[in-house]
C-alpha cells in the first residue's frame, strides 16, 4: 500500500468520529450531576457513563489515555445498571424483614465502592488524555487556564465531586444499621434514627448544590471547546499520523472484546435467580440470557472473514428459542401467582394442572432450541479460532497446527457441553418442580406444620452449581482466546 493510499485510508474514520454529537455529551452530564438516594437514581448514571464510553469511542483510537477512560466508563456504566438488580434483591429480603435496613447499608457501601475504584481512574484518565490532545494540537481549549472552567481546575472539582457523590448517597444509610440499646434490664434490636431524613435532606441539597456547581463548569468548559472546534480536526491529525490497518485493528479488538464480553454476561443471566417470598419468581427469565447471547453470537458470526449462513441460522433459532422463553415466563408469572406448586399436590386443581402441562411443553421446545444456539456456538467458533489463532505459514508441521487447534476446539466443547447440560439440567428441574410431596417439619408430631416440596428438593442447588461452573468456565475460555489472539 502506497503512502498515499495510507492517508486516504486514514481518513475513513474521520467522518465516524463526529458521528455523536456534544449535545449527547451535554446530556451525559446532566445525567451524572443529581444525587442518589441509597441506590435510586432518578437520572440514571449508567445512560451518562454509556454516552461518554461512545462519545470518546473513536478517540481512543487516535490519541493516548481515552481508551482507558473510555473502557473505565463502560464498566462504570455496568455497574450502575447492576443497581436495578440490587434493588431487587434488597425488595425481596426487606420483605421478609421489614426493619432489616442493614442490607441497604451494605449495598450502598458495595456499589459506592466499585463506583470510587473505577470513576477515579477514568477521571484521571480523560483529563491526561484532554491535556495530551491540547499539547499536541490546536485544540488549545482543551487545556484552557479560564478561572472557573481551567483544566486543571475542573479535574480537581470532578475528582472532589464523584467522591462526595458517593459519600453522600452511602454515609445516611448508617443511621438506619440494627443496633442493640439497654431498656432498664432488658436489651432491645432497634434499627433507624431520628436523625435519617434529616441526613437525607442534607445530602440531597448538598448533592444538588455540588452538583449543580460542577455541572455548570462542566458544560461551559464542553461549549468552549465546541466554539473553538478543533477537537475532532485534531484528533483526525493524530489518527492520519498512523496507517488505517492499525486504525481496523483497534476497531477489530473492541469489537470482538464486546462479543466475548457478551457471551460472559450471558453466562451470568443463565443463573435462575428466585425468592420464596415472591412466590419463586425468577427475576432473571431464560429470554434475558437468549436475547443477550443471541446478539453476541450474531456479531461473532459475522466477524467470520468466510461469510457462511450461520448468521441467518442463528437469527432462526434465536427467534424461536426467545418466543418459546418469553410465553413460558408468562404461564410461569401466571402459574406461580395465582396457583403455586402446592396446587399440584394430589392433583387438587385441575386449571393448575393444565397451565403447568404447558408450562413443560415449552420448556421442552426452549431446551430443544437453547441446545441449537450453543450448537451453532461451538461451530461459529470453531471457524473463528480457525481464521485468528495460530500463525502457521505453509512451511508448518501440520501435525503442531492440528494438534493445537484439536487443543483449542477441546476447550470451545467444554464450554459448549456445560451451556448444553445448563439447559438440559434446568428442563429436568421444570419437571423436578412439577413433581411435588408432603413434608412434615417434625416427624414425630403430624400437628406441626407441613411444607410442600418437589420430589428432588436438592436439585435446584446442582443446576445452580452447573451455571456457575459454565460462568467460571466463560471467563477462562474468552480470557484464554484473548491471550491467543494477542500472541
Amino acid at each position: 500500500m502506497s503512502q498515499k493510499d495510507i492517508i486516504s485510508d486514514a481518513s475513513k474514520p474521520k467522518k465516524s468520529m463526529r458521528t455523536i454529537k456534544t449535545g449527547w455529551l451535554v446530556f451525559a452530564l446532566v445525567m451524572l450531576f443529581n444525587p442518589n438516594i441509597q441506590l435510586i437514581d432518578i437520572f440514571p448514571d449508567f445512560i451518562g457513563f454509556f454516552i461518554l464510553a461512545k462519545f470518546f469511542e473513536k478517540a481512543s483510537d487516535a490519541a493516548p489515555y481515552f481508551e482507558e477512560a473510555r473502557s473505565a466508563f463502560m464498566k462504570l456504566g455496568f455497574i450502575s445498571l447492576s443497581k436495578i438488580p440490587a434493588l431487587l434483591i434488597i425488595l425481596a429480603v426487606r420483605s421478609g424483614n421489614l426493619l432489616d435496613n442493614d442490607i441497604v447499608a451494605l449495598m450502598t457501601l458495595i456499589f459506592a465502592v466499585l463506583e470510587l475504584i473505577y470513576i477515579i481512574p477514568a477521571i484521571k484518565n480523560i483529563f491526561d488524555a484532554l491535556t495530551y490532545l491540547g499539547e499536541r494540537s490546536e485544540a488549545r481549549a482543551l487545556i484552557s487556564n479560564g478561572t472557573l472552567v481551567s483544566t486543571d481546575t475542573l479535574r480537581s472539582f470532578t475528582f472532589a465531586f464523584v467522591i462526595m457523590k458517593c459519600l453522600l448517597y452511602t454515609l445516611p444509610e448508617f443511621l438506619k444499621l440494627t443496633r442493640s440499646v439497654e431498656i432498664g434490664s432488658t436489651t432491645s434490636m432497634l434499627t433507624g434514627s431520628r436523625y435519617y431524613p434529616w441526613a437525607v435532606t442534607a445530602s440531597l441539597i448538598l448533592g444538588f448544590v455540588f452538583g449543580g456547581v460542577w455541572l455548570n463548569r462542566s458544560i461551559r468548559y464542553v461549549k468552549m471547546v465546541k466554539k473553538e472546534g478543533n477537537f475532532f480536526a485534531s484528533l483526525e491529525k493524530l489518527a492520519s499520523e498512523s496507517s488505517y490497518e492499525e486504525y481496523e485493528k483497534k476497531v477489530d479488538f473492541r469489537r470482538r472484546n464486546r462479543v466475548f464480553l457478551g457471551f460472559i454476561i450471558a453466562a451470568v443471566l443463565s443463573i435462575d435467580l428466585t425468592f420464596s417470598n415472591l412466590n419463586d419468581i425468577n427475576l432473571l427469565p431464560s429470554f434475558i440470557f437468549g436475547t443477550v447471547f443471541s446478539f453476541a453470537l450474531f456479531f461473532l458470526a459475522k466477524m467470520l472473514k468466510k461469510k457462511t449462513i450461520l448468521s441467518k441460522a442463528v437469527i432462526a433459532v434465536s427467534a424461536l428459542f426467545n418466543i418459546c422463553a418469553i410465553v413460558k415466563n408468562v404461564f410461569d408469572i401466571k402459574f406461580l401467582t395465582d396457583f403455586g406448586y402446592a396446587t399440584l399436590l394430589n392433583s387438587s386443581t385441575t386449571e393448575a394442572l393444565i397451565l403447568y402441562k404447558r408450562i413443560e411443553i415449552l420448556a421442552v421446545a426452549e431446551t430443544v432450541f437453547h441446545v441449537g444456539l450453543i450448537v451453532l456456538f461451538f461451530f461459529t467458533m470453531r471457524q473463528y479460532t480457525r481464521e485468528n489463532l495460530g500463525n502457521f505459514n505453509s512451511e508448518s508441521n501440520p501435525k503442531i497446527k492440528a494438534e493445537y487447534y484439536m487443543d483449542i476446539d477441546r476447550r470451545t466443547i467444554i464450554l459448549s457441553v456445560l451451556g448444553i447440560l445448563l439447559g438440559i439440567m434446568s428442563l429436568i428441574n421444570v419437571f423436578v418442580n412439577g413433581s411435588v410431596q408432603l413434608m412434615f417439619t417434625n416427624a414425630n408430631d403430624i400437628t406441626m406444620p407441613t411444607l410442600v416440596v418437589s420430589s428432588v428438593p436438592w436439585f435446584g442447588l446442582v443446576v445452580t452449581i452447573v451455571g456457575i461452573a459454565y460462568v467460571f468456565y466463560s471467563v477462562y475460555y474468552f480470557s484464554f482466546i484473548k491471550d491467543e489472539m494477542e500472541l
